[in-house]
């Protein structure tokens, strides 16, 4: 028989809401410790009652079990203390909320004169996706962030929904917020979008296509990007040649533009290759003196 003024785990139950297998968790993991008869049934004090209606309390703020756990020693600072980093958790959830209901805003605003941009909208608002070119493994700066929505929002190329939401190396991430911070970086990006135009606009046939990329590498061995940005290339394009995502992810891309676009960029391969220059993509540099 339990002790007088105890209960068992259907009272506790009945009178406080919290399910028999949440009390039955909260004992596993060693937040409460019920008194147990002979038979195996759990009998509660109304301390324990009490400590389960504490625990749940923390648990309807959000709070984390680990969390709770150090608050169960009734010193006023640990709470508080908990507390104040609970709220800014909080408050971070707050945020994350305020950006998916904009970007779901922002697709239903357009919705009604254009059905089919809904999806590509949150592709592109939610995903830290950088449109055309894929998803980030970590969001870019607010500068760098602001800087490539200028530069890509005018951009109109045929991609595929898919592409822009490939996941890119973290090596990309670096590079690009290497390139924004870079003097001379709206010389590097007005060509790429000149050369873009260009390869959109191929007909089809392969003469057309080697001869555009003959011609794109010849200019960029005769003019080269600026220091700052054949600096930013030369740190980080090295790092990112030997990546099977990146080899495999921009031949798929240009194959998805059209064929000649595939066909470019492999031309421009086998031309970089004549010419003794290094290339990842599009992208065209002198080979270092020590053949790197």
């Amino acid at each position: 028989m339990p002790q007088p003024g105890c209960l068992f785990i259907g009272d506790v139950t009945a009178l406080t809401g919290i399910t028999a297998g949440r009390i039955r968790h909260y004992e596993a993991i060693g937040l409460i410790a019920p008194d147990h008869l002979n038979s195996g049934y759990r009998t509660f004090r109304p301390a324990d009652v009490l400590l389960l209606l504490r625990i749940d309390l923390l648990r309807s703020l959000g709070m984390g079990l680990g969390a709770i756990r150090a608050c169960l020693n009734d010193e006023p600072e640990t709470l508080h203390a908990a507390l104040v980093q609970h709220r800014l958790v909080l408050d971070g959830e707050r945020r994350r909320i305020e950006r998916l209901l904009e970007a779901v805003d922002t697709a239903l605003g357009h919705s009604d004169d254009d059905p089919s941009g809904s999806m590509a909208r949150l592709a592109t608002t939610q995903r830290d996706s950088i449109g055309m070119f894929g998803r980030l493994s970590r969001p870019l700066s607010d500068r760098a962030a602001v800087a490539y929505l200028k530069i890509f929002s005018s951009w109109e190329l045929p991609v595929p929904l898919l592409f822009g939401q490939m996941v890119l190396p973290e090596q990309i991430t670096e590079l690009l917020e290497r390139l924004v911070m870079a003097d001379g970086h709206d010389a590097l990006f007005a060509r790429l979008r000149d050369l873009a135009t260009q390869v959109v606009a191929l007909p089809p046939d392969d003469d057309a296509a080697r001869r555009l990329a003959r011609g794109w590498v010849a200019e960029q061995l005769a003019y080269p990007f600026p220091a700052a940005v054949s600096a930013a290339l030369g740190d980080c394009v090295p790092r990112l040649a030997d990546l099977t995502v990146i080899q495999r992810g921009l031949r798929a891309w240009s194959e998805s533009l059209s064929p000649q676009a595939g066909r470019f960029m492999h031309e421009v391969e086998a031309e970089s290759e004549r010419q003794n220059a290094s290339v990842l993509g599009v992208i065209v540099m002198p080979r270092a003196a020590d053949g790197g």
